[in-house]
């Protein structure tokens, strides 16, 4: 009422403020601006003057009609609110007289009426209930508007002021003509009208709404009988028509002429028709149970109808505001509810069918004379004359039976067809009213924001609602479950009794396992499956015991239904960090059977033993929002959330992190397939509770709590697939060892027969060894984490999946619009806040998938087709171009920047490309030549001028050598294909040694052939095919040259085989006596006069 007030004083204030504008001229009439329009356009309309003015008169023309339209409006709503009192009256008398008349019951009336009257009773009554619908549906539209009334009036207001104020501002430039003018005092003068009808509807706001109120009230009340109305009449004509088919059956039986002289063949052909006529009873039945259906589904289908157009109505006027939550809230528990009827498509098959078949037997009796005759041949008699005029009138009979039959079929078709189709619109209908109710209830605040005033109304509210939460508390029924409830503590003690009494077995059976554990022989995949379901079990006393304590509390608190399933679901969560706890003790599964680090078990335990409680709040948060008061009203179920979510923040998620982030170091040396898993987990951790902290505090605490039932589920979800992806990594590790150990085994075997058929005396102990299986475990490493990952991700989405949906909503959220030109024109395209964040996630998920396709090819297709040496790197290399060409363009295109818009920015590019960028051009062209005709390939090694060294990397711009000095060359692509390189190992790796020596004049040059020769043969790294040679090649100054030519199968073995070759050489030539020849100097001293020569030095020349 106070806001009323203040809305009715503002626009009084608007309305002094436009009649001192409008007052001030005349306004245009309505006749007066057509006759100027229709002057206007006989002028000249290729002036731009004359186009401007029709433009301008048409305008004031729209204008002006509105005007019109809104004064009668105006005097409609004066007029309407003035007999809202007696029209109040009226509807309160003839919703009286109504409940008078439906005193009266109808039912004897109409059982004495026959059938056709029955059914156009039907049909009048069909037809007043579909007019009362409709009726129904205008007068909720308009009780919605109503109550939407203060609300659309302040933002009218808002927008009239500010579109008067531009008014005023355009009416004081003095360059206005007077047709501009008149244009603009008409729409002050509608927006003063509607200023008007905005303060009448505020005026007689409480009326209108307490007279629609009561006409819903008449309409629904009028609604409920006439459907009763229906219902009665669509009973008393099927049994009207059962009745009348019975008739029809009985006259038929007493008709039939039976006695003891009548040929046995004619008696068989009356029992048939007596089965027909049973079959007649019994699809009439069906016929009126399928009639009840339809009546039913159609009932349900026009509530649904009408719920939908009244929830529409509801949230296109209250958008936006507090009031739309609990609007949702309510109509959330309104929507009809009914049972689907199921196999209707096999009973409109099997119809047909049955249809099908009567058709062609009646058809069959079409020539009786016939079927007599085909009768008498297939019986071998000749029937006398009255025999066959008894099988006559059998056989028409039967025709006629069949015929009912028939169209009884084609009625039950029809009917089971139109509930199909009834069913399919309910189902779609309740589909999509469900999924808009999630999506505004989730989009709209459901409470108000954490202000002063919240906190001022804490206390009163608190006490209100403690007074609900006793009021429901039911201590009186304990009495009535007490028996039940005691034989089922009973039990659930006795099976306790009988865990603790096989406690001993099971911790012996524990303790059995791993001690087999890690053992190459005895070690089998099924002891951790065991080893689970065993600490399973030794966790039920404890849940056991914690669900006869629920049942004892439930039994006297609150004996409903709703009790009993959040008891189960209470003892699952039990059970479940029950588990988890007993997984972390020292010696349990995580450290023997998943070989988690101490301290990671250490700090894991703690955690989950001092959260459990807090788990227990998170689950249970939204424990007040079933109040009388619902999810508005709960203050405390928001001071309970707040606190949940801050020591969540502030207290756990801390420990958390660190407890993750030692877990994740100890795993950094065994896996990196989960790197960028576990800090996403630390994230959440902490961003989580903030984000939902800062929704509780703007007032969407409906969102907040559908949050965290999808966070603590997929918490839940997420240990699951942790214990699910360490059992079977555990079975992998486990196969591989056995699989390695076996074929150990087998080679040692093997080895062992070769040795003692070539009498050898040494001895192979064949013993259990530890031995390195990480080239096993690699090999189904990452196809196990993909599976699991595709699990996981699967699990998350069946979590989440619900919410989907809510995210269409966002399509409501304009950001920007933008014209788009196609074969069929112009069109508006709008982009949303959905098309966004579609497109950031497309090109998060681009980026993903560009770093990781790596491993995923070398998964799928690597280790699986043997290529080439290089082919592999450039398969991924464009597919990574490929992913980020198509994940850039499907981004772009959801924000409607297409390439016919992009094209021009290419065009310019391509130019700028060819003077400023062309080096940087023709390098990224030259690495898509190199990454297709693939002159060099990663491994390669190349000399590209005086570079030489393997190829580690090919890049869009350049590509990455490293030298035999293992320094990185950066090398630009284009000079690979516009130099000269030399690639060592381009189509084949072998490659041809030649090593140089010479011996002493003298050497016996045979010798030093096959010398030459064994020393080759001996060189492992030497290839036999193609054969090694030698040459002797030249008179060398003081030696005999010799060369020595063989092939390596790799440019690495060159240096080696050479170092191999002249070791062997130097041995076999000196225990050969063959001298190396190498150059000397001798220095003399020569006496002149004796000519005598004394050697005074000798020295090797190199």
């Amino acid at each position: 009422m106070k806001k009323n007030k203040i809305l009715n004083k503002l626009i009084i204030i608007c309305g002094i403020f436009l009649f001192s504008f409008v007052a001030q001229a005349e306004v245009l009439t309505l006749l007066s601006a057509q006759k100027q329009l229709v002057e206007a356009k006989s002028l000249d309309q290729t002036d731009d003057v004359n186009k401007t003015l029709v433009q301008d008169l048409e305008r004031t023309v729209e204008i002006l009609e509105k005007v019109e339209q809104q004064k009668d409006a105006n005097k409609k709503l004066e007029q309407k609110v003035k007999e809202a009192p007696n029209s109040l009256l009226l509807v309160k008398e003839n919703l009286e007289k109504l409940k008078k008349d439906f005193e009266i019951d109808n039912h004897k009336v109409w059982e004495q009426l026959s059938i056709e009257q029955l059914t156009l009773q039907l049909t009048k009554t069909q037809k007043n209930l579909q007019q009362v619908q409709d009726s129904l549906s205008e007068i909720n539209t308009s009780l919605v508007e109503q109550r939407a009334v203060p609300e659309k009036t302040q933002k009218d207001l808002t927008a009239n002021l500010s579109r008067i104020q531009e008014i005023n501002q355009l009416l004081s430039t003095s360059n206005l003509s007077d047709i501009e003018k008149n244009k603009l005092e008409s729409e002050l003068l509608l927006i003063d009208l509607k200023e008007k009808y905005n303060q009448t509807l505020l005026k007689g706001n409480n009326e209108l709404t307490l007279l629609y109120k009561s006409q819903l009230e008449e309409k629904n009340f009028l609604q409920q009988h006439l459907q009763k109305d229906q219902n009665e009449l669509q009973t008393i004509i099927n049994q009207k028509n059962l009745e009348e088919t019975k008739q029809q059956v009985k006259e038929f039986e007493m008709s039939q002429q039976e006695g003891k002289n009548m040929n046995p063949i004619v008696v068989s052909q009356q029992k048939r028709n007596i089965q027909f006529s049973q079959t007649l009873i019994e699809e009439t039945n069906h016929l009126n149970d399928l009639s009840k259906d339809n009546l039913r589904i159609k009932s349900v289908l026009e509530n649904l109808q009408q719920t939908e157009r009244n929830i529409n109505d509801q949230i296109s006027a209250l958008q936006g505001s507090l009031v739309l939550s609990r609007v949702i809230t309510k109509q959330k528990q309104s929507l009809p509810q009914s049972e689907m009827i199921k196999g209707l498509s096999k009973r409109i098959a099997e119809l047909r069918v049955k249809i099908f078949d009567l058709t062609e037997l009646r058809d069959n009796l079409y020539d009786s004379d016939l079927y007599i005759k085909e009768l008498e041949k297939k019986e071998s008699v000749t029937f006398t004359v009255e025999e066959k005029s008894q099988l006559f009138q059998i056989l028409q009979k039967r025709y006629t039976l069949i015929s009912d039959v028939i169209t009884n079929l084609n009625k039950q078709l029809n009917l089971a067809i139109n509930i199909e189709l009834n069913q399919k619109q309910v189902t779609s209908i309740s589909d999509s009213l469900q999924e808009k109710l999630q999506q505004q209830s989730f989009w709209v605040k459901s409470n108000t924001p954490l202000d002063l005033d919240w906190f001022i109304r804490f206390i009163p509210a608190v006490n209100t609602q403690l007074q609900s939460i006793y009021e429901q508390l039911s201590f009186g029924n304990w009495k009535d479950n007490i028996i039940f409830d005691s034989i089922l503590v009973c039990f659930l003690l006795l099976v306790i009794a009988l865990i603790l009494w096989k406690k001993s077995k099971i911790k012996g059976r524990l303790a059995y396992i791993n001690g087999k554990l890690n053992s190459m022989i005895e070690d089998r995949q099924s002891y951790t499956p065991e080893a689970i379901l065993l600490t399973l079990i030794l966790c039920l006393p404890s849940t056991l015991g914690f669900l006869s304590v629920l049942i004892l509390v439930t039994s006297v608190v609150s004996d409903s239904y709703e009790s009993v399933l959040w008891s189960i679901e209470m003892t699952g969560y039990w059970l479940f960090f029950a588990f988890m706890i007993a997984m972390l003790r020292p010696n349990g599964l995580a450290m023997r059977h998943f070989n988690m680090p101490k301290n990671s078990v250490t700090l894991f335990s703690n955690i989950m033993g001092k959260s459990v409680w807090l788990s227990g709040l998170w689950i249970n948060a939204s424990i007040f929002t079933h109040l009388d008061g619902g999810i508005t009203n709960d203050v405390i179920g928001q001071a309970i959330t707040i606190s949940i979510l801050a020591i969540s923040l502030f207290i756990i998620a801390p420990k958390m992190n660190y407890a993750i982030g030692v877990y994740q170091n100890n795993l950094s040396s065994e896996s990196n397939s989960k790197r960028f898993l576990f800090p996403l987990v630390r994230m959440t951790f902490f961003v989580a509770p903030l984000f939902l902290i800062i929704l509780i505090g703007f007032g969407y605490y409906y969102t907040t709590l559908n949050l965290m039932s999808h966070f603590i589920s997929s918490y839940f979800i997420f240990m699951f697939w942790l214990i699910l992806e360490k059992t079977v990594y555990r079975g992998f590790v486990v196969s591989s060892k056995r699989l390695s150990h076996r074929r150990l085994l087998e080679k040692r075997e093997k080895l062992k027969k070769l040795a003692e058929s070539k009498e050898t005396t040494d001895e192979f102990a064949i013993k259990e060894e530890t031995f390195d299986v990480s080239k096993v475990r690699e090999q189904v490493l990452h196809l196990v984490d993909i599976s699991l990952f595709i699990t996981l991700i699967a699990l998350f989405y069946w979590v989440w999946s619900d919410l989907i949906t809510v995210a269409y909503h966002l399509e409501s959220v304009t950001l920007w619009t933008q014209t788009t030109v196609t074969e069929s024109g112009t069109t508006i395209e709008t982009i949303t806040l959905w098309n966004l964040l579609l497109a950031i996630f497309i090109l998060i998920a681009t980026y993903i998938l560009s770093k990781n396709i790596t491993g995923l090819l070398e998964v799928l297709i690597f280790s699986r087709v043997k290529f080439s040496q290089g082919t592999p790197y450039t398969i991924t290399t464009l597919s990574i171009y490929f992913i980020i060409a198509i994940g850039a363009g499907i981004a772009f295109s959801t924000l409607g920047v297409s390439w016919s818009k992009l094209q021009w920015l290419f065009a310019a590019l391509s130019v700028g490309l060819g003077f400023g960028l062309q080096e940087i051009f023709a390098n990224f062209v030259s690495g898509l030549i190199i990454l297709f005709e693939r002159p060099i390939r990663i491994g390669d090694i190349v000399t590209i001028g005086d570079i030489s060294g393997t190829v580690s990397r090919i890049r869009i711009r350049s590509t990455t050598i490293v030298d035999f000095d293992k320094k990185e060359v950066i090398v630009p692509n284009k000079n690979f294909v516009t130099e000269r390189i030399t690639n060592w190992a381009l189509t084949d790796s072998i490659i041809r040694v030649i090593v140089n020596i010479g011996v002493a004049y003298g050497s016996d040059l045979n010798l030093v052939k096959k010398l030459l020769l064994q020393s080759v043969s001996e060189c492992q790294l030497a290839l036999k095919d193609p054969e090694p040679v030698t040459y002797f090649l030249a008179f060398g100054a003081s030696t005999l040259d010799h060369e020595v030519r063989f092939y390596v199968d790799k440019i690495e073995n060159r240096h080696p085989a050479i170092d191999f070759l002249n070791r062997r050489i130097d041995e076999l030539f000196a225990e050969n006596n063959i001298e190396i020849a190498f150059n000397q100097l001798d220095v003399f001293i020569k006496n002149l006069n004796t000519n005598e020569e004394v050697k005074v030095l000798t020295e090797k020349l190199n």
